[in-house]
């Protein structure tokens, strides 16, 4: 019975990456080896020893040499990975496979140098065309991986940039109840998601680069209030306010609306974000709330009102019905009435003129009540003076 296609796929996998494996370690051996001949050869050099041992073997290593160099740009263009790379087994982490790839050609330049010292301390020796070779091996191999890191480096800084930006949206668009936009530092509209989608009814082709103004009840003739909010959003850092907008359906609804400016390290203002939520049925609870609670206290009012004129009259008829009385000690009883009844009308009287009614100025309140108990007692006000020292109190 034949194996299935995914383990067929699977087996032929492991095999091409167990044959990478071996060359990349028989290339990287290779040029290791090519490395130490050569390096023989300098110390050879370096330290005046005869040359003739090592004369024979000096270009079969260069040419050993050039033929490693060829094939490792070979896997190096194979894009293979740092388990691939030639000298697997000492590229064990992404860090020391790169250090390695700078390490070869490098040292390929490297033993040239040492070639052209020897040459230049002993005047019978020439350059092998070999050396001239390895030298310019060398040097494109160091460009083209200098090249090649600084085209990773772009792709790593592209793919996060894109990751980034890919987050960004799906962050955005699963916000189904805010509308978010980006605006140019004129108002155009840049990003319009999901969210704003669901709100104003628009698709983002309808109102892409148009200005965000379109969508206040004055439309065009906004723009000065449109200017005016991302002035203050530029001095605040934010600015939050609450207006009208329109739908695509013609209809009105009250949205809370935030505006954020970004800017670049030279704080220069990029552009605005906008982030905008339909706030329509707690604005009608709101205004609802507030008319009942006008209506409540325009009732307490009213009831305020009508006591004090009860009361009031309450105490005109004892003071009437006083004006009867000859006994002092029942006079007196009418009068101390009187006066209660006259104390509770100056309350409801203060309540009634009062902003708030859960609150009283109680100084206001001693001032009247010790004015009437004056007036009640008919006392001469050119021989007792009323100085009261009383704080507001509420």
């Amino acid at each position: 019975m034949s194996a299935p296609p995914l383990n067929r796929r699977a087996s032929g996998d492991a095999a091409r990456w167990r044959q990478r494996q071996w060359v990349g370690d028989a290339l990287g051996g290779l040029v290791l080896l090519s490395i130490l001949v050569n390096g023989v050869f300098v110390f050879a050099s370096l330290h005046r020893t005869p040359l003739s041992v090592f004369l024979g073997g000096r270009d079969t290593a260069h040419f050993v040499f050039i033929l490693g160099l060829i094939l490792l740009g070979f896997i190096v263009l194979w894009r293979l990975g740092p388990r691939h790379f030639p000298l697997r087994f000492l590229a064990g982490s992404s860090v020391r496979a790169v250090v390695l790839r700078q390490f070869l050609p490098v040292a390929a330049a490297a033993v040239l140098v040492f070639d052209v010292l020897n040459v230049a301390s002993n005047g019978n020796e020439k350059l092998t065309f070999s050396s001239f070779f390895v030298l310019l091996l060398s040097l494109v191999s160091i460009v083209y991986l200098s090249f090649r890191s600084s085209v990773v480096i772009g792709r790593r800084i592209e793919t996060s940039l894109k990751e980034s930006e890919d987050r960004y949206t799906v962050l955005v668009n699963s916000l189904k109840d805010h509308a978010v936009l980006l605006l140019d530092p004129v108002g155009h509209i840049i990003t319009w998601n999901a969210g704003a989608e669901h709100i104003f009814g628009f698709s983002a082709e309808e109102v892409m680069g148009d200005l965000v103004s379109r969508f206040s009840p004055g439309g065009e003739r906004e723009g000065g209030k449109m200017e005016n909010t991302f002035r203050k959003a530029t001095i605040q850092s934010f600015f939050e306010e609450e207006g009208w907008r329109g739908r695509k359906d013609g209809s009105l609804f009250w949205a809370e609306i935030v505006t954020t400016p970004f800017t670049n390290e030279k704080n220069v203002v990029l552009g605005f974000s906008q982030v905008l939520r339909d706030i329509t049925r707690r604005k009608q609870t709101q205004d609802a709330l507030t008319a009942s609670l006008r209506e409540k206290e325009a009732l307490l009012k009213e009831i305020h009102h009508r006591v004090k004129n009860n009361l009031q009259m309450i105490s005109s008829l004892l003071r009437l019905q006083s004006e009867n009385i000859q006994d002092p000690a029942l006079l007196a009883i009418f009068l101390e009435s009187q006066n209660r009844v006259r104390s509770m009308a100056i309350i409801h009287e203060c309540l009634y003129q009062s902003p708030d009614l859960a609150r009283m100025d109680f100084s206001d309140y001693v001032l009247k009540l010790t004015d009437n108990l004056l007036r009640t007692y008919s006392v001469q006000m050119d021989k007792i003076k009323l100085r009261l020292d009383v704080a507001k109190v509420p």
